[in-house]
């Protein structure tokens, strides 16, 4: 992932400044080192500068087995200028390719010089807790009506599809950062709300009390531990937009195999390993976001998730440029089709 991360940059910079970088041999997503989970190359290179260096690299087929590792480096290798590649993002492509990424590239405008915002998904920190099913919301109001403002339908990214989404009746217990405090003011805030809202801390107690006993399975530090909170535990951390989720946007998945944005005209919260787009003419916007040309120039420089699908993250997303500058009815084309 060091060629196309965000944290992989620095090194990037010193790979194309200061070395000679004679091969460099990538796996992709085949794990052929029998302790690497993650993606993994073998970069063969020397202490030393040469600006107008070409570089061989070679990458391995996904599933593609190979019987010998330097013939197929040789059978399969390109030769890339090393003044070519960008700090920004290491790709290698063959001339035909290459050719067809630059004249893509040149006929938009990145998205993130674009007037458009993108935004994450909620971090509870906790999901077994913060999320709820419509059975227990109901239940926590029959008891307590003023609770109700607290629950908001969330969407996870397993419910985003292609143009589609599916909301399964989850519900998530949204106490914003500061509420607290603000809403109480100069009384004890701890326990006006405890006394207030003793429902809702029941039930988020109910189910540390679980975790705590191990019964249920998770990675998380738990309720009080977590690191995503506000002034106090039952809040979620700090966010400036939760009122942005009732408002028209593009919705989709971090992680798939495929480009799988969606338009969202309800008021649906998102959690985190999912993204929202704000902005203006989204119908044109998402008809490309969905179309073979944004996955292929995506696949260009994404990271991988190591596990057959790619990280469809912001910034990712924003180096790809939009064509707004096309034909009127190419764009209404994109729009119908």
């Amino acid at each position: 992932k060091w060629m196309r991360a965000k944290y992989g940059k620095n090194l990037r910079v010193f790979f194309k400044d200061k070395l000679l970088i004679n091969e460099l041999m990538n796996f992709g997503e085949n794990h052929v080192f029998e302790n690497a989970d993650t993606n993994t190359n073998i970069t063969i290179f020397e202490n030393k500068d040469i600006s107008d260096q070409i570089i061989e690299y070679s990458e391995l087929k996904k599933e593609e087995k190979i019987d010998n590792l330097n013939s197929y480096f040789l059978d399969n290798k390109i030769s890339i200028p090393k003044k070519s590649l960008d700090i920004d993002n290491f790709y290698f492509l063959d001339n035909e390719n290459n050719d067809l990424y630059n004249k893509l590239s040149n006929l938009g405008t990145p998205l993130k010089k674009l007037p458009y915002k993108i935004f994450r998904g909620i971090l509870t920190g906790f999901n077994e807790a913060f999320l709820i099913s419509a059975e227990n919301k109901q239940l926590i109001l029959q008891k307590n009506q003023k609770c109700k403002k607290f629950f908001k339908p969330v969407l996870r990214g397993r419910d985003l599809g292609k143009n589609g989404y599916i909301f399964k009746d989850l519900w998530m217990i949204t106490i914003p950062s500061g509420w607290t405090v603000d809403h109480y003011k100069n009384k004890n805030p701890e326990k006006s709300f405890k006394k207030d809202y003793k429902e809702i801390i029941n039930h988020l107690e109910n189910i540390e009390k679980k975790f705590q006993k191990g019964t249920k399975k998770t990675k998380s530090k738990g309720l009080y531990k977590r690191d995503d909170q506000g002034d106090f535990w039952w809040e979620l951390r700090d966010c400036n937009y939760y009122d942005l989720f009732s408002k028209k946007n593009i919705i989709w998945i971090e992680l798939s195999d495929k480009n799988k944005f969606s338009i969202c005209n309800e008021n649906y919260y998102l959690l985190a390993g999912s993204f929202m787009i704000i902005g203006e003419h989204l119908e044109f916007l998402i008809s490309f976001l969905n179309s073979r040309v944004c996955l292929y120039m995506f696949s260009t420089i994404c990271n991988s998730s190591g596990m057959s699908t790619s990280q469809w993250k912001k910034f990712a997303l924003e180096k790809i440029n939009i064509p707004f500058g096309i034909d009127d009815k190419i764009k209404e084309k994109l729009i119908n089709k």
